[in-house]
């Protein structure tokens, strides 16, 4: 929420959600990368204000995606009489995704704004993350069929497991890592390393999605950060998970 002026940002979005028939969504979480910030000359607030900031952002986008007319006055943001024309199409405006791990915090807020919550928290602490979103929805009053969670990952995944070891050790080295073969080769190490990675040939990876979801995830969100630029693998990738989650 750093880098953006809130109501400019819900027009943004509003915009895109018109030309894009209703296409559109909001992705928007506290800020966490401060490296980026000092890049960019952008001031990075203490965590505290990063998330007074996201929930005063949420309710403004939620105001003009919604009202004919929004003003909102809060610690760091304020519109007076804010038009948002033209509406969205979607009706109740294009949906809020909420990015982030904390139980607190981000989960407190995806259960009170947001039509999704994209956690990216390690595969093995996502089943607490559910009961935290559960614990808030339940405060709120709000049905969990009315908000989906999805993780965020990455895959690598080769038409055998060997050439998915390839694709994963040649990633590892791009990243500085002299010698790859114990994350490779030991499953134990590869989890601890990489606690959210789908690794193997399609039916390995299969498995693994599909014992992921069976905790309770509504979908999930992939990188490839290894062969994203390939269209062959981005094809390969596609077709597994289809079959996980079809």
């Amino acid at each position: 929420m750093t880098y953006r002026n809130p109501a400019l940002l819900a027009k943004a979005v509003t915009a895109l959600d018109v030309i894009s028939d209703g296409r559109a969504l909001l992705g928007i979480g506290a800020a966490w990368y401060e490296l980026e910030h000092e890049s960019l000359g952008v001031d990075f607030p203490p965590l505290r204000e990063r998330f007074e900031r996201l929930e005063e952002a949420l309710q403004i986008c939620s105001g003009m995606f919604t009202q004919r007319q929004t003003t909102f006055a809060g610690k760091h943001y304020a519109v007076t009489d804010a038009w948002n024309s033209p509406a969205p199409v979607t009706p109740g405006g294009p949906p809020i995704l909420v990015g982030g791990t904390g139980e607190r915090k981000t989960a407190r807020l995806a259960a009170q704004y947001a039509r999704e919550w994209n956690c990216n928290a390690a595969f093995v602490e996502l089943p607490a993350k559910l009961a935290a979103l559960d614990g808030h929805l339940a405060d709120l009053g709000r049905d969990r069929s009315d908000i989906e969670v999805s993780c965020l990952s990455t895959i690598v995944v080769g038409e055998t497991h060997a050439e998915a070891a390839e694709k994963l050790a040649g990633l590892l080295r791009a990243r500085g890592v002299d010698d790859p073969s114990p994350i490779v080769e030991d499953p134990a190490t590869r989890n601890q390393v990489l606690p959210r990675l789908f690794f193997g040939d399609p039916d390995e990876v299969v498995a693994q999605v599909q014992d992921l979801m069976a905790i309770g995830l509504d979908g999930i969100v992939v990188n490839m950060l290894g062969d994203g630029h390939d269209p062959a693998a981005v094809a390969l990738a596609g077709a597994t998970l289809r079959k996980a989650l079809g």
